[in-house]
């Protein structure tokens, strides 16, 4: 289970930072060339920046929407399968 204490919260570079470690290693096991792209896209310049502006954008809307409770991640299955 996933912990949700306020003890447990990352600053918005290591939050970032270990979702590039999260999907780097995801792509290790199981290469596509989307998921190759995000990387890239995500991947940080010296200046700090992503190589792609718009992935800050997105990130901070990903930041708001959790902020704000619209995020709900619970898989759901529906019919008898």
């Amino acid at each position: 289970m996933m912990s949700d204490h306020a003890s447990d919260e990352l600053p918005m570079l290591e939050a970032y930072l270990t979702m590039y470690a999260f999907l780097s290693d995801r792509w290790e096991r199981l290469p596509s060339h989307a998921l190759a792209t995000l990387l890239s896209d995500m991947s940080l310049l010296a200046d700090g920046g992503p190589v792609d502006p718009a992935i800050r954008e997105d990130w901070e809307s990903a930041i708001r929407k959790v902020k704000n409770h619209e995020v709900d991640a619970r898989v759901r299955f529906t019919g008898d399968g």
